[in-house]
């Protein structure tokens, strides 16, 4: 593996798993623990509202999936935009609210949940034990 190669390697696990994680830590104060079933529910619907540790686990899954795949987008774009490297954090901030734009415009709306806004707390939040 080349040296460019490992290093656009590194930036995406490190820019994914840092912005997943930051992510995943803001959803849980604004929206409570029942966050990855909600993110679950975009493969397998509603239903996934009431899974257990299984759809839990596939929630956490997708959210740092995707976080990746978005890092590695802007890794991509970085080669060919040098802009993009010079300015990380104007253009990260930006590249930030384009990747929450498309989540709520486009990718909630065609899930498996059919969301057309993030669901109230009351919605994701488990059952009391």
């Amino acid at each position: 593996m080349s040296v460019n190669r490992s290093g656009a390697l590194k930036a995406i696990l490190i820019g994914g798993l840092m912005a997943a994680t930051l992510d995943l830590i803001a959803a849980y104060i604004s929206f409570g623990p029942g966050v990855p079933r909600a993110i679950a529910g975009g493969l397998i619907g509603p239903q996934a509202l009431k899974g257990g540790p299984i759809v839990y686990a596939l929630g956490i899954f997708l959210h740092y999936f995707i976080a990746i795949c978005a890092a590695a987008v802007y890794v991509g774009a970085s080669r060919k935009l040098v802009f993009l490297k010079e300015h990380f954090l104007v253009c990260g901030a930006f590249y930030g609210i384009a990747v929450y734009l498309v989540m709520n415009l486009i990718v909630l709306p065609l899930s498996a949940y059919h969301a057309t806004r993030p669901l109230p707390r009351s919605e994701i939040e488990p059952d009391p034990i």
